[in-house]
Formats: C-alpha cells, sequence, structure tokens
C-alpha cells in the first residue's frame, strides 16, 4: 500500500508514517526515484508499527528522541501544557 493507506491503516497520518521509515523504525520501499513510498502488511503490523500507533494516541510526537536515561526530550521547554 502507498504512504496514505499505510496511515490510515495505522491511524497516523502520512507525515508521521514517513518519519518512522526516515528513522529505518519501519520498513518502505521507494521504487521509483520521485515515485510513492511502498508498504507492506506485514511492515505496517510489526512492533515498530505497534509502538508509533501507541506513541500518537499517548500524544508523544518524537518517540525515538531520548536522553541519556532514556527519558524523553521536551521540544520546547518553556511552553506549559
Amino acid at each position: 500500500m502507498n504512504l496514505t493507506k499505510g496511515a490510515q491503516y495505522l491511524g497516523v497520518s502520512s507525515t508521521t508514517l514517513r518519519a518512522a521509515v526516515d528513522r529505518g523504525a519501519i520498513e518502505a520501499e521507494l521504487p521509483l526515484p520521485h515515485g510513492p513510498w511502498i508498504f507492506s502488511r506485514k511492515a505496517l503490523e510489526t512492533e515498530a508499527a505497534r509502538k508509533l500507533v501507541v506513541s500518537r494516541v499517548q500524544g508523544n510526537l518524537y518517540p525515538h528522541k531520548t536522553d541519556s536515561t532514556g527519558d524523553e526530550r521536551p521540544l520546547f521547554n518553556d511552553i506549559a501544557r
């Protein structure tokens, strides 16, 4: 499936899925230099894909960015939520 369909399948945005591909967290193919990203259902059913969905549900925008203790780093320190 393409990026849009893969994102819909997972229930995340296409930007989120593409970022996971760029990090190497989720496998995808780009068969043509300027063509669409192609995802297998198997790649979208991995533990990494499940973690991506869970991180979105929990509101964690950058699940891959942690400090040396493994704690999440805030995107903006001065903004109260």
